[in-house]
Order: C-alpha cells, then structure tokens, then sequence
C-alpha cells in the first residue's frame, strides 16, 4: 500500500519546535487549512528545500574556489568586455 497524499511512511521522526513570527504562523496556518495538509508536512517540505538549495549552493561555493586555486578564472578586464558589448 502506497503512500498518499497526507500519508508519509515515517521509519524515524523527531518533534523540533520554533517560535514563528505571527505572520507566518497566520500564513502557515491559512495554507494548511485552504489545501488540507498538515502542518507537518509543509514545515517537512520547507525545511528539506531549503536543505537542498543550501547544500547546492555551498558544492557551488566549493567547486567556484577550487577554480580559484586551480587558476581556471576570467581576467576582469576580458569580463569588462564581454559586458560593454551587452548594452547595444
């Protein structure tokens, strides 16, 4: 039996509580109720985007410095450029 929609097969879980501001307490609130899914499950999907965005960002962050190190940049005037032709 698949999980739906507002089922999640759960192996572990943990309780984290925050203090929200009210407004996105009222916002969070307002989503949950207008499309009937639980709290959880948004909080869950937030947080695990965020996760994914950050960790992307940082192998992007680490990958730009190593091209650092490694020599593999543009100089700045050959950007200032390529930029000037930009505008027309």
């Amino acid at each position: 039996m698949g999980a739906g929609r507002n089922e999640r097969a759960y192996t572990e879980s943990v309780t984290v509580t925050a203090n929200l501001p009210e407004e996105l307490a009222e916002r969070l609130d307002a989503l949950t109720k207008s499309d009937r899914t639980p709290v959880e499950a948004v909080v869950e999907r937030a947080i695990r985007d965020y996760l994914d965005r950050r960790r992307d960002l940082d192998q992007a962050t680490l990958e730009g410095l190593h091209a650092i190190r490694s020599g593999q940049t543009v100089p700045h005037e050959e950007v200032g450029g390529d930029l000037d032709g930009w505008g027309g």
